[in-house]
């Protein structure tokens, strides 16, 4: 299957993170005023699909302290996009358009980060493997990431407080549940965030890909010799370690050795750092394994 790699620069359509102070902590409905509605209004503008209106009152930079009947609309296709959880727990299908218990939990879950003044948001330089698939580990290269409180969003999900050693590297991996096709993946995190772009997934597993079945130790400190072993190893393996690429061979296809060493490795004296690591050789790539670094 051809990649397909996509850089946009049009609206994000996932529901971004809009303003840090924002806090829904009571019900809302039609008629409703105040400095949560004025939230509401902006964190639903964020996204085209909850937008209340191209232009005039509602629309973007033009929010009102007021809920109407274009908020309750707005409402009604924010519950729907989120019908598996706002919706699905109370037996409903359809939107109502009142910020009730649920909403409000979305709506706070969403609105966490304010990029509304970002200088240097992160930005996606490379993301592999090219071709993804479930339970994948994924590595992500490119700039203004964080040491930590990093978000991806990936597939219209958000996965939270991911770390950076070098502020140009992250990692994380795939749901297992991940529907194949073109998915979307961004950066978000307090600098602003990414350019969005598309990735393929693919839920076909590549024969005789490398697999690895255990790590030991999987904890240990700088110089701990660490053994992987698995299967469909063979003499051209590179063993990606955090963000360093190692070419080892394995004599006998099922086991690799190695040292963790800090020099090679130019990871920084964090405690319980996780590292993680997987294979890549002709036959495909395995899948993923931590190793706990302690000092």
């Amino acid at each position: 299957m051809k990649y397909r790699y996509i850089f946009i620069t049009t609206a994000i359509f996932f529901l971004s993170f809009s303003v840090s102070f924002a806090s829904f902590q009571r019900n809302l409905t039609t008629g409703s005023t105040g400095q949560d509605v004025l939230e509401l209004q902006k964190l639903l503008n964020q996204d085209i699909r909850t937008r209340l209106a191209e232009s005039g009152p509602g629309s973007p930079g033009s929010e009102t302290t007021y809920f109407g009947n274009i908020t309750r609309s707005a409402v009604i296709k924010f519950q729907e996009i989120y019908k598996n959880e706002v919706l699905a727990p109370i037996n409903l299908s359809l939107g109502t358009g009142f910020v009730g218990v649920l909403t409000r939990g979305k709506l706070n879950n969403l609105a966490v980060i304010d990029t509304t003044e970002a200088v240097n948001p992160p930005e996606i330089i490379s993301v592999s493997p090219k071709i993804l698939t479930p339970g994948s580990l994924v590595t992500i290269k490119g700039e203004n990431f964080l040491s930590s409180r990093n978000i991806i969003g990936f597939a219209g999900e958000k996965i939270a407080n991911i770390s950076s050693s070098d502020n140009q590297t992250i990692f994380f991996v795939t749901p297992r549940d991940i529907a194949p096709g073109l998915q979307q993946l961004f950066v978000i995190n307090s600098n602003g965030i990414s350019e969005d772009i598309f990735v393929e997934v693919v839920n076909e597993t590549v024969n005789n890909a490398p697999s690895i079945s255990s790590i030991s130790p999987n904890k240990g400190t700088f110089n701990t010799k660490v053994k992987i072993t698995g299967e469909n190893f063979n003499s051209d393996n590179t063993v990606h370690v955090s963000y360093t690429k190692l070419n080892l061979p394995s004599t006998d296809g099922k086991t690799i050795e190695f040292l963790i060493n800090p020099e090679q490795f130019k990871i920084p004296g964090l405690d319980d750092l996780e590292i993680w690591m997987y294979i890549e050789n002709s036959n495909g790539t395995s899948n993923p394994v931590v190793f706990t670094l302690t000092q």
